[in-house]
């Protein structure tokens, strides 16, 4: 039986995610953004487990407690920033913790978009030493900086981290940078441990590694259950 279910926010379509208030057991919510694209389906849907942002950097329970964070390494973050404000200053570059993002500066493209986040320099953010950054965004002007923009970032030799392509923010480039660290299948595999469950009792919706596919369609279209079970519902078990 399918003791937790975890599921690729990112791909879900507003339909989809209405489905989410009719499961029965656990739900963690994957996504490569922060958790606060996540907190309005956590409350709608009484979710309690544990969730997860940044792509895996943050393994958290609703409500805040982190259960495990994926943090990039301070000498390759300020080196990150530094070269990227120094040889491409129209970018725009966004780093987040947990409960925050910031703008490393602020520019023309900052302010086109209106990117939330208060103005925190890397050297603001180094002198803390408790800060713990577990993303940086840069989204690029045009698709003809992202190349160059991409072989500083190769000629670098930025260690511990990942950089991969992101979505469009409208209609710009992006380009997203976590610990390397920070994988949807370390992030599975931890919250498994947290619910002292084995992976082949748990199953995914969305292209997560590891897990057996299932239908979010499919497993509501019997009965209306809930995540916390109401009073009458019916308990599916799923093999």
């Amino acid at each position: 039986m399918i003791k937790q279910l975890f599921v690729d926010f990112d791909q879900l379509a507003p339909t989809e995610r209405a489905l989410l208030t009719h499961l029965d057991r656990p739900v963690t919510l994957l996504t490569a953004k922060a958790p606060a694209a996540l907190a309005p389906t956590i409350a709608t849907a009484h979710l309690t487990a544990p969730q997860v942002a940044f792509g895996g950097g943050l393994v958290y329970l609703p409500g805040g407690r982190v259960i495990h964070q994926a943090a990039l390494p301070t000498p390759s973050l300020q080196t990150l920033l530094g070269a990227v404000l120094t040889y491409f200053p129209t970018v725009a570059v966004t780093y987040a913790d947990q409960h925050h993002q910031y703008l490393a500066a602020a520019n023309r493209l900052t302010r086109r978009l209106a990117l939330p986040g208060t103005v925190l320099s890397p050297a603001q953010a180094s002198a803390n030493p408790a800060f713990a950054c577990l993303q940086v965004q840069l989204v690029v002007p045009n698709d003809f900086l992202l190349l160059p923009l991409a072989r500083l970032l190769g000629n670098l030799q930025l260690a511990g981290v990942q950089i991969r392509r992101g979505p469009a923010v409208a209609g710009h480039p992006q380009l997203l940078i976590t610990s390397a660290k920070a994988t949807p299948a370390a992030a599975i595999s931890r919250v498994a441990k947290h619910q002292r469950l084995a992976l082949a009792a748990c199953a995914g919706a969305g292209s997560l590694p590891g897990l057996a596919p299932c239908d979010l369609a499919a497993l509501t279209s019997v009965s209306p259950l809930s995540n916390s079970r109401r009073p009458g519902s019916h308990h599916v078990a799923l093999a």
